[in-house]
């Protein structure tokens, strides 16, 4: 009735259909994948979990929050957008590791346990290249801070008050005993005379013997930026683990 004909059968119709629309996606912009924050070694640590959603949500940043530890059963895997069940260190890399990072956008890492900061203090330069940024101090740090030998040496070393630290007992007791790696108190030896204190040593790795000081004894977690600006610490008295009040200005 019009006098229109097509200008091509149905089947080539078809497959120029189908050209034009493979060009569209071709030619569509690609979504940026979520950023993601990693927390190693989640176990039960809720409250901190918590605290870092709320960071994340006062940030403005639309952020995936992943959960990583080698027990798949952990209470603080229903705390998490993502659980990852991470292959515990001894059979881990650093390729692997920022494989994963790179896989999972992952914009900062953050260990939360002792055992584990070496490993990490030795992936950073890898990670840092990888855009990853990671919450640890360099290797020589993490080193010196695991070791109270060498901590109370580097003290003395500096100019800095110390609680005096050897191998064998020196001077008058009473003593404590403890191990010299490891930041728990796992095994340690209290208001010991120095006979005890050589008896008690027997059953610990690495003893370090230092002498018993009376008082109270307080503990300052520190936070320092990437400019190695401190940002303010949180002050507690050990013993009642109560937070006793807020240094600085943590925005």
């Amino acid at each position: 009735a019009t006098g229109w004909r097509p200008s091509r059968g149905a089947a080539d119709g078809v497959a120029a259909a189908a050209t034009s629309a493979r060009r569209a996606r071709r030619s569509a912009p690609v979504p940026r994948p979520k950023p993601a924050i990693l927390v190693t070694s989640v176990s039960s640590k809720i409250p901190l979990l918590m605290a870092l959603r709320r960071a994340i949500e006062r940030s403005g940043i639309s952020a995936t929050l992943i959960g990583a530890d080698s027990d798949p059963g952990c209470r603080a895997r229903h705390f998490v957008d993502r659980f990852w069940e991470m292959p515990p260190l001894s059979s881990f890399s650093t390729e692997a590791l920022v494989r994963f990072c790179r896989e999972n956008t992952v914009l900062g890492a953050i260990p939360t346990r002792d055992g584990e900061l070496p490993f990490f203090a030795s992936a950073r330069a890898a990670l840092e290249a990888a855009q990853t940024h990671l919450m640890v101090s360099n290797p020589e740090a993490v080193r010196l801070c695991a070791d109270k030998l060498a901590f109370a040496r580097w003290l003395e070393s500096e100019g800095l008050p110390g609680v005096a630290t050897a191998e064998a007992p020196a001077g008058p007791g009473p003593f404590a005993v403890k191990e010299r790696f490891g930041a728990h108190s796992r095994g340690i030896g209290l208001r010991l005379s120095r006979q005890e204190a050589l008896e008690h040593a027997r059953g610990l790795r690495q003893p370090v013997f230092q002498r018993q000081l009376e008082g109270l004894e307080y503990s300052v977690a520190l936070y320092v930026d990437r400019a190695g600006r401190a940002k303010g610490a949180v002050h507690a008295l050990l013993g009642n683990h109560e937070v006793m009040r807020m240094l600085g200005d943590l925005r």
